[in-house]
């Protein structure tokens, strides 16, 4: 039997590239296969772990994977926005908990721009129920301050203190500029391994001061830096939340009502807003709530449904994946069986 072993020893020897060849081609093809499922459940997890403990997200009126999509993971943009008093009249429901406002429009060399509050980092989770932290500096709580996700700051390499401005519009390339409100960056959060690594956050009423006024665009970044901080705290509301910034960002997280955290009443419209209720049983029954609001025409989504939909409709995608995968291994053990019977004819003569 050890000469019989001996014998397959050397004989492999003597063909040694083609049985390499043979192996590596086998494994690439497991491999393959293994990754095409590892993908699809990592994606899978990733996208229900953006959206962890929160029970419905609110846009205006639209295809529920749309708001999901635009409002939770950055992708595409908002059709319409939401009145700041409809969110708050859902936000004083007594059975909602907390809400997170959200508005977007703009971006920074190709990240998206979230317009938020202190609820983002207070109830924002992501994974199994994990609170975003803050790895450097603090949040904002003016409105020339801005906090950076893990991604943005490692590949644009920011730094705390540094000064950016950011572009109206969502693209990669923009040719408008808030030159006249540059942020400085006062935080850094932790990573995530969700879209809020590629985003950056300013305050509601920064976004408002961009959008609200007229001379705060400028084409192509020429001028206009000698009125724009002017504009920026001159406005009555500034001074009053600059004159308070240390007070309202220690009453904040002390209120009965956690959405009424937001720095006052705001008079600009948001694209989106988060709900987490104080009870699972009020689910549908808000849902259908804020379905037949008669203030304006809005859409609850239940983050769950809307994900189920969304994986329906990748499910071809995902399916040819795999075909393809199986097909490359089935090609793989062919051509090994190919050799082995050319090995055995070789045998014989």
């Amino acid at each position: 039997m050890r000469w019989l072993g001996l014998l397959a020893i050397k004989s492999l020897w003597n063909r040694r590239l083609s049985a390499f060849l043979t192996v590596v081609a086998v494994a690439l093809s497991v491999i393959l296969v293994l990754g095409v499922e590892r993908i699809h459940q990592a994606a899978q997890a990733s996208f229900m772990g953006s959206v962890a403990q929160t029970d419905l997200v609110v846009g205006a009126r639209t295809s529920p994977l749309q708001i999901l999509l635009f409002s939770v993971f950055r992708l595409g943009t908002p059709n319409n926005n939401i009145s700041s008093e409809s969110w708050q009249k859902f936000a004083e429901h007594p059975q909602v908990r907390w809400t997170i406002p959200i508005s977007l429009g703009d971006s920074y060399r190709g990240y998206p721009v979230v317009a938020t509050n202190d609820s983002y980092l207070k109830h924002l989770r992501f994974g199994r129920g994990e609170p975003l932290k803050l790895v450097q500096g603090q949040w904002f709580g003016q409105e020339e301050e801005v906090v950076v996700g893990a991604e943005v700051a490692q590949r644009l390499g920011l730094k705390l203190g540094q000064e950016i401005t950011v572009s109206h519009g969502t693209g990669e390339v923009s040719f408008t500029h808030h030159d006249d409100h540059p942020f400085r960056v006062v935080g850094i959060l932790g990573r995530t391994g969700t879209p809020v690594d590629r985003s950056l956050h300013i305050s509601l009423e920064a976004m408002e001061a961009l959008h609200h006024e007229p001379h705060d665009l400028k084409e192509g970044g020429a001028g206009g830096h000698s009125h724009g901080r002017g504009h920026s705290h001159g406005r009555g509301h500034s001074h009053g939340q600059k004159a308070g910034h240390d007070h309202q960002r220690g009453h904040n997280h002390s209120h009965s009502h956690d959405h009424s955290q937001s720095h006052g009443s705001q008079p600009q419209p948001i694209s989106a807003f988060l709900v987490g209720l104080s009870s699972p049983a009020a689910l549908f029954q808000l849902q259908r709530e804020i379905s037949q609001y008669p203030g304006e025409p809005l859409t609850a989504v239940i983050p769950g449904r809307a994900l189920q939909e969304l994986w329906q409709n990748l499910s071809l995608v995902e399916n040819t994946l795999r075909a393809v995968a199986w097909l490359v291994l089935g090609v793989s053990l062919l051509a090994m069986l190919l050799v082995l019977l050319s090995s055995l004819s070789e045998r014989r003569r």
